[in-house]
């Protein structure tokens, strides 16, 4: 995954960082040259380099002025006092949005830290952190832990949880910061066979003419569109110099688009066609047509106001197409972009999908959908934690009657909820949603109940707008996360604080408790809904 950066390196020198680092309140600038600096020696000390990188390169030259100030910082003291979470918290609002140099900076240093061979070569299922292990079997660098924990504070507040601060927020697709022009895109197909370059040709247009089609053909429309979506800022001019190449290369490869279809073949053979040309394209990050293609995607996703992924299935609730022969042309068009740009779209039919549009249909507001969802993610985001002690989720299980259930059991309804709330994530501007929730229980004018009542009305509300298979698959996946949940707040006041702490380390955790014991009524109120229908149906 390419480090998300958010500044063309011709925009971004050590100059830059410098002058936005001076314009921190002097009370911060100890604090953050302490996490530049210790996370860009942890860099050092994994041994990778900035070269081809001048971005990396970039924040890692300006160590050297931080360096007396990086110095100054006691974060035991920080610690000891108190104050430590405050300076995360208050540095990650200073910090503004990522245009900002001193995010840049720190963005790319936890992409090289998350890019390398220790993060990928470890093992998916050990729970320990492979940098943090690393951290305590070199004693020379454990110091650097603290510099790593406060990066990771700061970066979750500004963007969610990391794995989520991509090149496409929520998406796995890996973008390039140059578009492929039509002398490169010619040139590299020549290379190609000619079943291949037929197959590609028709592949980039149809997307191309379906990307015109939702921009009025209107490269400020696609750029609008860009800029409150969810991909990094960095890669928007690539997009938009891919679109406007592409309009050209649709004229060049007309003639060759017209000599593939897919309903010439089987199915199983279109997609073996599919797969012979990514295989073709793919021995290269940069090759000329899996750069158009993933491009391409990205500027698909942002017209259609969805994750690259999410392109399919958001574009056949979109589009109108003249006949389904029309539709099935589209529908494998965009799978074959996704197969070449390395993204795996979710089908048109998929039952989260449909129970995350009929929820946002369902919605009233942008203010009730976050005002919901953002309770449901930190309730998540708990229960995740809870099911790792499984002794203590066993005897759980057996309060709730369910001896024989294990962690798998609940599985998949909490799956359904974090793929849901992967395309509901706050934006990562909103302070105003954060102060929203967090004010009342910091400053000592928050009600409890009348907050769970609130949520509860809330919720059952929208459910009663969406359709009844979704509204289903969410009530169920919901009263699964409000059984597990109800056996964390089981235990004493001073457990649950621990717990919490250990949940969501460097948080202020008395807002996250209030707002995950906010859907309980919820959870109650639906189940009892439950069972009177159920009731009712066998009555």
């Amino acid at each position: 995954m390419q480090a998300p950066q958010t500044e063309s390196p011709s925009e971004f020198t050590t100059s830059a960082v410098l002058t936005a680092y001076k314009a921190l309140p002097e009370s911060l600038r100890p604090f953050y040259a302490h996490i530049h600096c210790g996370s860009a020696a942890i860099v050092a000390a994994l041994g990778l380099t900035a070269e081809d990188n001048n971005v990396l390169e970039t924040a890692v030259k300006a160590i050297g002025d931080l360096a007396d100030d990086a110095e100054a910082f006691d974060r035991d003291a920080a610690a000891e006092s108190g104050t430590l979470a405050d300076m995360i918290r208050e540095l990650a609002g200073t910090l503004g949005d990522d245009s900002n140099p001193l995010v840049v900076s720190l963005d790319v240093i936890w992409g090289a830290i998350s890019s390398s061979s220790i993060v990928t070569g470890a093992d998916p299922d050990d729970d320990e952190d492979p940098i943090e292990h690393y951290l305590y079997d070199n004693s020379d660098l454990t110091g650097l832990m603290g510099a790593y924990w406060d990066l990771q504070g700061v970066l979750e507040i500004m963007f969610g949880e990391l794995g989520m601060n991509a090149d496409f927020r929520g998406s796995l697709i890996e973008l390039p910061t140059e578009a492929a022009s039509v002398a490169e895109l010619n040139k590299s197909l020549q290379r190609l066979s000619s079943s291949s370059r037929a197959c590609f040709a028709w592949c980039h247009n149809r997307i191309v003419s379906v990307l015109r089609d939702l921009s009025n053909d209107d490269p400020k429309v696609l750029e609008k569109n860009l800029e409150s979506s969810g991909i990094q800022p960095l890669f928007i001019p690539a997009v938009l110099r891919q679109f406007n190449e592409s309009r050209t290369a649709s004229d060049v490869l007309a003639a060759v688009s017209r000599r593939f279809s897919p309903f010439d073949r089987e199915l199983d053979a279109v997609f073996e066609q599919f797969w012979n040309l990514q295989r073709a394209v793919s021995q290269k990050a940069d090759h000329p047509a899996r750069v158009a293609l993933a491009l391409l995607v990205s500027a698909l996703a942002a017209m259609l106001d969805c994750r690259p992924e999410d392109i399919d299935s958001r574009a056949s609730s979109r589009l109108a197409e003249s006949d389904d022969l029309a539709a099935s042309d589209r529908g494998l068009a965009l799978h074959l972009a996704g197969i070449v740009a390395g993204v795996e779209l979710v089908e048109s039919d998929d039952p989260v999908m449909q129970m995350c549009r009929s929820f946002d249909e369902a919605c009233e507001s942008a203010e009730a959908n976050q005002d919901i969802c953002l309770p449901l993610s930190c309730a998540l985001t708990a229960v995740n934690h809870f099911l790792k002690d499984e002794a203590a989720a066993k005897e759980h299980f057996k309060k709730l009657h369910l001896a024989d259930a294990t962690t798998e059991t609940f599985l998949p309804s909490l799956a359904t909820l974090s793929e849901f709330l992967v395309h509901h994530t706050p934006e990562k501007d909103d302070g105003s949603l954060l102060k929203k929730h967090f004010a009342p229980v910091i400053e000592g004018d928050y009600d409890g109940p009348t907050a769970g009542e609130h949520y509860a009305k809330l919720l059952s509300e929208t459910l009663s707008r969406m359709d009844e298979e979704s509204r289903a698959l969410f009530t169920a996946s919901f009263l699964t996360l409000g059984y597990l949940m109800s056996g964390i707040f089981a235990r004493t006041p001073e457990e649950i604080e621990e717990f919490f702490k250990q949940a969501f380390p460097g948080f202020i955790v008395d807002p996250i408790i209030a707002m995950c014991m906010s859907i309980l009524p919820a959870a109650s109120k639906l189940a009892v809904e439950a069972t009177e229908k159920m009731e009712a149906a066998t009555a």
